[in-house]
């Protein structure tokens, strides 16, 4: 349905050739999302090249609390007169429709549901994509997210749940947008 890419791309590779050939695959699939981190300093995005071969680009960052826990989305963000939508609303979209999307009983600002921890979702390493060992079956009519998870890369957050990548808490922001349980406040 769509795959969501938690990398943003924003530098040439060696050769533009090899960038050339990634541009082309990611407009022949036609159901890309690229990582970008945007906040009131500006944008840090993917290249030209890339932002212009995938569906859309969408933010990542999230703001963190006093404790440092990770407990909000912004599901889009208004910066520089234009409206920026967050990664996981724009897989969400591009999966199940700009009408569905216009049905999230949400607002700008959601807390984030956490359903599962990093272990508990299902994981394919990207090598076995890349050597063809993964079934087209495994991934038909699924969201597919990659990303890096190694603590190595430094994108683990402190969440609810405990540490995860950032990879898992957008697949729960994800999670929640298509299972509609949003936490709901008390007057």
């Amino acid at each position: 349905k769509a795959v969501g890419f938690d990398l943003i791309f924003s530098g040439a590779d060696l050769t533009l050739e090899s960038d050339e050939a990634f541009a082309a695959a990611l407009q022949e699939m036609g159901n890309v999302v690229i990582a970008s981190h945007r906040d009131l300093g500006g944008e840090v995005g993917p290249s030209d090249l890339i932002r212009q071969s995938v569906w859309r680009v969408g933010i990542v960052g999230k703001p963190r609390d006093r404790d440092r826990l990770l407990r909000r989305i912004y599901l889009w963000m208004s910066l520089d007169g234009e409206t920026h939508r967050s990664w996981e609303l724009e897989l969400f979209a591009k999966a199940f429709s700009e009408e569905t999307v216009k049905t999230l009983p949400v607002d700008q600002e959601a807390v984030i549901n956490y359903r599962l921890r990093f272990n508990e979702f299902r994981q394919i390493s990207f090598w076995r994509l890349l050597e063809g060992s993964v079934l087209a079956e495994e991934l038909k009519d699924k969201i597919v997210l990659i990303g890096l998870t190694a603590e190595a890369f430094h994108d683990i957050h402190a969440t609810p749940l405990g540490s995860m990548p950032g990879l898992a808490v957008n697949a729960n922001a994800l999670l929640m947008l298509m299972s509609r349980e949003f936490f709901s406040y008390l007057p």
